[in-house]
């Protein structure tokens, strides 16, 4: 058994050789030359620093474990006991070596996100002057899209000091931002509603002015209505209501009747 142990160890076929050993070592966990072989092997693997550390803890775990069956199977003299003595120390340094890796790669992991975060914020940066220069609502939305995209990629748990006054700023900045824009992308909105209004109406009161209105008027004037007036300006109101007076005051009693139903039943345009 110990010589298939070795072949299996000079063939780099570990998972085997541990099998091997383990099985080697619980039917002799007083012998000292199979307790040495197949610790070491433990020993080595925990000490491996291309494993993953969790998997050299495991490694540790198992080599501590051997060394106390050992410790209680072997036939004791003052040897031994400074045998076992040295090889806890071993186990000891291992540790204290997993330990020291274990913190270097933390180090290196934060070291990592602390560039990724600054680079995000770059891109932030970039992002929040598209926003800025977005002419239209298509331009507006794609940077808000942009912008939520790019602060999921965020590890805030990383943020330096720095970093997060940085992100408190881009943060106001933002929303600072948003507002405005929202606010005058809102008012363009309504101007050019109140365009349509004003054009809509202004052809309705030319077409009386002209009398060439229809003998089916009201499907003519009806569009007096179809704009909502919590949206019309001031000046557009005060437009709407001198045309409506001037055609008012042109029809007969059934067509004011017609065309007060038909302010009131019309479909309102959104934009």
């Amino acid at each position: 058994m110990l010589a298939l142990f070795e072949k299996y160890l000079l063939q780099g076929m570990v998972s085997e050789a541990l099998m091997t050993g383990q099985n080697l070592f619980h039917k002799h966990s007083g012998d000292k030359e199979i307790f040495e072989k197949y610790f070491d092997l433990l020993l080595a693997l925990a000490g491996d620093r291309d494993r993953a550390v969790e998997e050299r803890r495991g490694y540790l775990r198992q080599a501590v474990a051997v060394l106390a069956f050992f410790s209680e199977n072997a036939e004791f003299d003052e040897n031994i006991v400074s045998y076992i003595t040295g090889r806890r120390d071993q186990l000891d340094c291992t540790a204290e070596c997993i330990n020291s890796d274990e913190v270097e790669l933390h180090r290196a992991v934060i070291k990592r996100k602390i560039e990724e975060n600054d680079h995000n914020i770059a891109g932030v940066c970039e992002l929040i002057r598209k926003l800025e220069s977005a002419s239209n609502t298509a331009e507006f939305d794609k940077a808000i899209k942009q912008i939520g995209q790019a602060d999921a990629m965020f590890e805030k748990d990383y943020f330096t000091e720095r970093q997060q006054d940085k992100y408190d700023v881009l943060t106001k900045k933002c929303s600072e931002i948003v507002d405005k824009k929202t606010r005058a992308f809102e008012r363009k909105r309504n101007a050019e509603y109140n365009v349509k209004a004003i054009e809509a109406y202004e052809k309705i009161f030319t077409l009386f002015k002209e009398n060439k209105i229809p003998e089916n008027h009201l499907d003519i004037v009806k569009g007096l209505f179809a704009f909502d007036a919590s949206r019309l300006q001031n000046e557009t109101l005060v437009y709407y209501n001198y045309i409506y007076s001037y055609i008012l005051g042109k029809l007969d009693d059934k067509g004011k009747f017609a065309l007060t139903k038909y302010a009131i039943m019309s479909e309102k345009k959104c934009d």
